[in-house]
């Protein structure tokens, strides 16, 4: 594998800046000056109506991942446009990307509505004149990409295909809900890169979500060919029990960069630490059912399978199998 996959390294770097604003920490008057203020600072100004004797509150995380933004807001229904003046003193020509996790949305673009409900994606173009109108009986939650247009350079027609469209949550399959689904459960504890692989993952597969055939895509999804993916997991396998395994280690095997590791588990919509995490437990959890083991402590079953901190080990295993590493034990 090491000959063949040198000609995809990439670089190493992801510059990532973490922003978190919760309104609550502002005076009353302060709020929702410091909300639109927040968001302007990403250089993605709008431009807000909030609701006549509306308690506003808002809470953002974001991530800057060089010109690339993810962010998550949870806030008070507003109304949101971007007009001439909000557009022309933004950054760069973006597409938003919007994963409705609570609420619904409608968006108004060059005379066409979309809407959206929980779980729709709505995708439309920030370098055109746009309305939002956010509906929620007290908090409407959003997760967003601001993608840069470059990003699509390569594709055809990219302004067309993905000028105000709402894909439905029963035609936003897998992979891409699992992608968006593992960005929002991550952000914004997990690496820059695991963060970055999760991110380009999901841009690789807007295409496909909003209509373009697979096949067509292929070639930018990048994707190690089965066999390497084998290769990978196999590699994987038979290091569980070694603590020191991390994407680096897998990349320098493989002679591939950290990056490109961390996307073979992002385009599937999850992470390397998440795959690992459940792989070791599993392990341990054959071992606590097993007669074989019965007189072995379980720190030493947890060490055995790679675990390094045991106080890291007992509450993932209780967050994956709701029981303590002993209570499992006792019920064999």
């Amino acid at each position: 594998m090491n000959s063949n996959r040198k000609n995809i390294r990439h670089s190493e770097q992801t510059n990532l800046s973490i922003t978190i604003f919760d309104a609550e920490s502002c005076s009353e008057k302060q709020k929702f000056a410091r909300f639109r203020d927040t968001l302007a600072s990403k250089g993605m100004p709008w431009r807000f109506e909030m609701m006549p004797d509306a308690d506003f509150h808002a809470r953002i995380i974001s991530a800057e991942l060089g010109s690339d933004l993810i962010s998550r807001v949870q806030m008070t229904p507003l109304i949101g446009t971007r007009s001439g003046t909000e557009i022309a003193n933004s950054n760069e020509d973006v597409f938003y990307v919007c994963y409705i996790l609570h609420g619904a949305a409608q968006v108004e673009q060059d005379g066409r509505d979309a809407c959206g409900i929980k779980r729709s994606l709505m995708i439309f173009d920030g370098s055109s004149p746009v309305k939002v109108k956010e509906r929620a009986e007290r908090s409407y939650d959003v997760f967003s990409l601001v993608v840069p247009k470059v990003r699509f350079n390569d594709l055809e027609n990219a302004n067309s295909l993905f000028r105000n469209i709402s894909i439905p949550p029963e035609q936003l399959a897998n992979p891409l809900a699992a992608c968006l689904d593992a960005l929002v459960m991550t952000l914004p504890t997990t690496s820059s890169e695991e963060l970055a692989a999760l991110y380009d993952a999901s841009i690789i597969l807007l295409p496909m979500a909003a209509g373009r055939r697979r096949k067509e895509l292929i070639e930018r999804m990048e994707l190690i060919p089965s066999r390497y993916v084998r290769e990978l997991l196999k590699f994987i396998e038979h290091n569980l029990g070694n603590a020191e395994l991390s994407p680096g280690a897998a990349a320098e095997h493989f002679n591939v960069s950290v990056r490109y590791i961390h996307r073979q588990f992002a385009i599937n919509g999850t992470t390397f630490g998440t795959y690992v995490m459940g792989k070791r437990l599993e392990g341990v959890r054959r071992d606590l059912v097993s007669n074989a083991y019965d007189n072995i402590p379980i720190s030493a079953l947890a060490f055995r399978w790679g675990f390094s901190d045991l106080s890291t080990f007992t509450r993932a295993f209780k967050k994956r199998f709701d029981c303590t590493p002993r209570e499992c034990r006792r019920r064999g």
